[in-house]
């Protein structure tokens, strides 16, 4: 695929599409977000189950979760069998799934009904497993996906966890979240619409690419690098900031690319960017500050990562194209795990 072609893929197209995938996501939950309110107040104890991508939906939503202090943990479908038994308490499963058919969600899903457990569903599929045999459903709208790359839908995933806490620990009314997400989305929209920026920025991309950043965007951080190795085939690595401190800057390169993520004012951040600017030169900024390689809004709270994600997605999906690969249909992977 020539480097030039990179906004002709299934993968860019769908990141455009990110602004107004939340505002149908919104409406499309809005009649089943107060039931399902209700039932996640109740729980004693929160799962959230996915893979890959959900998986990271899913600890975005476990942190603000256990913020409000509701117990919560993020679990990969692949091993919630590690997790699933009979409790003697209200346990609520979370199941995150675009396609709400993968082997893994299923099994986790009839572990989950088996061992007793409240079950709801997010996903991007009408009528998928998932959606048929949970107790509730929060039915995304991000429409369909070509690309394997999931992007869109991950953004509309993480818009309907957040409606979802936010209906049932703040009480807030389903305008007034809709209106929190719908300026969200004009800020990504203007974010997409300043994105010839990044084209001097992309040089910067080389071998390998570590990404860093704190509480929530520590799991943007391991999504970037879960993006980056299905499309562009490259190592990655994915650390909170003063954790990479702890053993993993050993084996920085000065072939390699640090993506961090945050405010710069903070103690840890300035540590780790002198420490890792003495090892590379290929940093990329990622936040509010006006010295940041690419400036986003100061939003806080797990909507920050919806500002974040666009960015990152774009790396990606250039850095592929510009390796020859294409982003939709790499090899070895396929949309759905069956």
């Amino acid at each position: 695929m020539d480097n030039s072609n990179y906004k002709e893929t299934e993968m860019y197209k769908e990141i455009m599409q990110e602004p107004e995938s939340i505002i149908k996501t919104v409406d499309s939950i809005q009649k089943s977000l107060n039931v399902a309110g209700v039932a996640l107040k109740k729980a004693d104890f929160v799962f959230l189950v996915g893979n890959g991508t959900s998986y990271h939906a899913g600890r975005i939503m476990a942190q603000q979760l256990v913020l409000y202090g509701k117990p919560a943990m993020a679990v990969r479908a692949s091993e919630f069998y590690c997790y699933a038994s009979k409790w003697d308490r209200n346990v609520m499963a979370i199941m995150i799934s675009q396609s709400g058919d993968n082997v893994d969600i299923i099994r986790a899903t009839d572990m989950a009904i088996s061992s007793g457990f409240n079950t709801m569903a997010v996903t991007n599929t009408i009528g998928s497993y998932i959606d048929r045999k949970c107790g509730i459903s929060l039915i995304t709208a991000a429409g369909e996906e070509k690309s394997l790359a999931a992007t869109k839908s991950h953004i509309a995933q993480i818009a309907a966890l957040y409606a979802l806490s936010e209906r049932a620990f703040k009480n807030e009314s389903i305008d007034t979240i809709k209106n929190k997400l719908t300026l969200i989305s004009s800020h990504i929209e203007n974010i997409l619409s300043t994105r010839e920026n990044l084209n001097n920025l992309y040089s910067r991309l080389l071998s390998k690419v570590i990404f860093l950043g704190d509480g929530y965007l520590y799991s943007v951080a391991k999504e970037g690098a879960l993006k980056f190795e299905e499309t562009a085939g490259i190592p990655t690595e994915a650390y909170p900031l003063a954790e990479y401190l702890h053993g993993p800057i050993h084996i920085l390169s000065s072939t390699h690319t640090v993506i961090i993520m945050g405010q710069q004012d903070t103690g840890a951040y300035k540590r780790v960017y002198d420490e890792i600017s003495k090892i590379t030169k290929n940093i990329i900024s990622i936040g509010p500050n006006e010295k940041s390689d690419i400036k986003i809004p100061g939003e806080s709270g797990p909507l920050s990562s919806l500002l974040y994600l666009p960015v990152i997605q774009l790396m990606a999906n250039w850095k592929t194209v510009s390796s020859g690969m294409d982003p939709d249909h790499p090899e070895r992977l396929k949309k759905i795990v069956k």
